[in-house]
């Protein structure tokens, strides 16, 4: 069956103009995946598990800069796909069918360009987000540890107690303690080793110690 004459020119009509606009669509897909990239890095610099990243684990720290770079890279490549350079066709043709043609050429090209770089950037986002969730993976697995490096001074009438964990007598503990630890009944020290005998931790009740003096350095 033969197509209608204003059918075939409507489907010509509306063809032409998508044909020659499809770079320009490359680039607003490329437009709103850069936004999408920035936004995710931009978050994982301001909050989420990445906050206090210095206290992670060096597992969570080396995946969560991975995961950065990674999305910043993304992003780069995004924005270079968004500012390729135009594909103009020679104005000078021997007629109009052979400009139509080559303004067709140099539009394909420019789409190709864009969705090359595209085609980077997908990949590398990818691999971020791979990395992003091993990284809350890691970052649940392996919580930071609270403690701190610490010198715990009993009372005088702690001596005894510290006798019986200890085998010996002293009114000086060295050893990783927990701050919040010591709003409770009784303060766990994680002993040094040789602080106190073979132990490797005492409970000393919370009103039988004299002070506390933190250190740097955490367990």
């Amino acid at each position: 069956m033969a197509i209608p004459t204003r059918v075939r020119d409507a489907v010509v009509d509306a063809y032409y103009p998508r044909a020659l606009g499809v770079p320009d669509a490359a680039r607003a897909r490329a437009q709103a995946a850069y936004g999408i990239a920035s936004a995710i890095a931009a978050a994982l610099v301001a909050a989420g598990v990445f906050g206090h990243l210095g206290e992670r684990h060096w597992i969570v720290q080396v995946l969560g800069i991975g995961a950065l770079c990674c999305w910043l890279f993304a992003a780069g490549l995004f924005a270079v796909a968004v500012s390729a350079p135009f594909y103009e066709a020679r104005p000078t043709q021997p007629s109009a069918e052979a400009f139509v043609y080559a303004a067709l050429d140099a539009a394909a090209e420019e789409r190709d360009a864009v969705d090359w770089w595209q085609g980077w950037a997908r990949t590398i986002a990818a691999l971020a987000a791979a990395v992003t969730v091993a990284a809350l993976i890691a970052a649940l697995i392996r919580q930071p540890d609270e403690t701190k490096r610490a010198t715990v001074v009993l009372k005088a009438n702690a001596s005894a107690a510290v006798r019986g964990a200890c085998g010996t007598g002293t009114q000086t503990l060295a050893g990783q303690v927990d701050p919040s630890a010591l709003e409770k009944e009784f303060v766990t020290v994680e002993l040094d080793p040789g602080a106190c005998g073979s132990a490797k931790s005492v409970a000393v009740p919370r009103s039988q110690i004299r002070a506390v003096t933190f250190g740097s350095g955490s367990g």
